[in-house]
Parts: C-alpha cells; sequence; structure tokens
C-alpha cells in the first residue's frame, strides 16, 4: 500500500509504502529485512531518508514432524468421504502459525474451500461447509481422545 501527498501535482513532504513478507522461516524475515534496510540506506532524491520499521507479525507455520501427523489425521479423516487435502503451505498468515509457535501443533487452509482470495472476486462453494464441518468435527474428537505427544 502506498501512500503520499494531499493533492495532486504537490511533491509531497512524505510518502508511506507498506508490504506484507511471507516467509517460512524467521531466518528469511532476518535475511528480507537486511535487504530492505540496505536499500533504504542510499536514496536516489538528495536530502531523502528511508525508514524501514518492522512490525513482528505472524510467525510461520513451519513444517514439523507433529505438523506432518496432525496433517495425516486430517487427509484420512477427508479421505473417509473420497475427498482430498492438498499439503502445501501457502506463506500465509494465520492464528495456526501463533499456536505452532508456542509449541502447539497446527494446520492452516482447513476452512471453506474457494479461490479469488482477499479479492474483491472472493468466493467459497457452498458445498463444501458440511465436509468441512465433518473434517474439523473429527479431528477434534479424535485429537480429544488421542492427543499428540509432546
Amino acid at each position: 500500500m502506498l501512500k503520499a501527498g494531499e493533492r495532486t501535482n504537490i511533491i509531497p513532504d512524505e510518502a508511506e509504502a507498506m508490504l506484507s513478507l511471507r516467509i517460512r522461516t524467521l531466518e528469511q524475515r532476518d535475511a528480507a529485512l537486511a535487504k530492505l534496510r540496505a536499500a533504504a540506506a542510499s536514496t536516489q532524491v538528495p536530502d531523502t531518508s528511508v525508514t524501514v520499521i518492522a512490525d513482528p507479525g505472524y510467525p510461520p507455520l513451519i513444517e514439523t514432524p507433529a505438523v506432518d501427523a496432525l496433517a495425516a489425521r486430517a487427509t484420512a479423516i477427508y479421505a473417509e468421504l473420497g475427498k482430498s487435502l492438498g499439503k502445501s503451505g501457502n506463506g500465509g498468515a494465520s492464528e495456526s502459525a501463533v499456536a505452532q509457535s508456542v509449541g502447539t501443533p497446527a494446520l492452516d487452509g482447513l476452512g471453506l474451500v474457494g479461490g479469488d482470495f482477499h479479492t474483491d472476486k472472493e468466493w467459497i462453494d457452498l458445498t463444501s461447509l458440511t465436509p468441512r464441518l465433518y473434517l474439523f468435527t473429527r479431528l477434534l474428537m479424535e485429537m480429544g481422545v488421542n492427543p499428540p505427544k509432546r
């Protein structure tokens, strides 16, 4: 997102750019920030400066053996309905990553099936409601009876 000035045809006193960074590891975040700060150290316009401020945001959702085991449980349950789950991270930000960052295995992307996410054309397939609710309920029940080992 870019913001600058209050009127057209006037050079603004300040400008702001915001970006959302998707990462797989904390090391990738550190490397990206180092590159941004290095680029900001020199400007093309005299008497200007650039400041990089990093909001920690969501941690990355990292694949671990515990996450793989949870995904296998979810995949087996969904297969009972003749359906399959894809296994790939989307690099998105979610509360699942927060739970995982404190040691709780977590999955992301088990919500409704849809597309064009985060756009004005975002949609959901309403026929996915019942199968996904079944998946969530069964996974929750299984985790209660047989929780993952820590």
